[in-house]
């Protein structure tokens, strides 16, 4: 492995450069001076109360820190499941299903997996909650994935629906004069 080098600045002035050998000893002390899970933003990592930040040369600043890389869309292949990623069983949404004994309310079930922050989901749809916790459970097991059968999920913005609904609303109330 090749140095370490991190370079320390904080708003007083304060300046240092060290070299570290070893990973270990380059997190330590980068933890040590902007904390365990700082704001990283390009090439460096700031604080959370925003008053030192940390530059490294030699390594990424998720690999110092101990975070694992994003996965991109591009990436292909399989991937590992990194500790604290799990597979898990969710319920999709309910929908009405006429049965000889009347309608009745059903939803599929499917799996689903986080890494690194991003939400992805299996494309099969389970007839139980008990079918998609054992696929879960196989896939946790494996510890590997295969990244072409999993589809990231784009979180849902509540907000903007809200906001959209508002505007939907004033504009009803002027075309009425209200």
């Amino acid at each position: 492995m090749t140095s370490i080098i991190i370079g320390y600045t904080s708003i007083d002035g304060a300046r240092a450069r060290k070299t570290f050998k070893t990973m270990t000893a380059a997190r330590a002390y980068a933890t040590k001076m902007v904390g365990a899970n700082p704001d990283t933003c390009g090439s460096y990592a700031v604080s959370d109360d925003g008053v030192g930040k940390v530059t490294v040369v030699g390594v990424t600043l998720s690999a110092l820190f101990g975070h694992a890389e994003p996965i991109t869309q591009r990436e292909a292949g399989r991937f590992s499941l990194i500790c604290g990623d799990a597979a898990f069983a969710f319920g999709g949404a309910a929908y009405m299903v006429n049965t000889e004994d009347g309608p009745q309310t059903a939803c599929d079930w499917f799996c689903g997996l986080t890494v690194a922050g991003l939400d992805y989901t299996h494309a099969h749809r389970f007839g139980s909650r008990h079918e998609a916790q054992a696929f879960a459970d196989k896939v946790n097991a494996r510890g590997t994935v295969a990244f072409g059968l999993w589809t990231a999920v784009e979180p849902y913005d509540r907000e903007a629906e809200a906001a959209a609904d508002w505007q939907d609303e004033q504009d009803d109330r002027r075309a009425w004069g209200a």
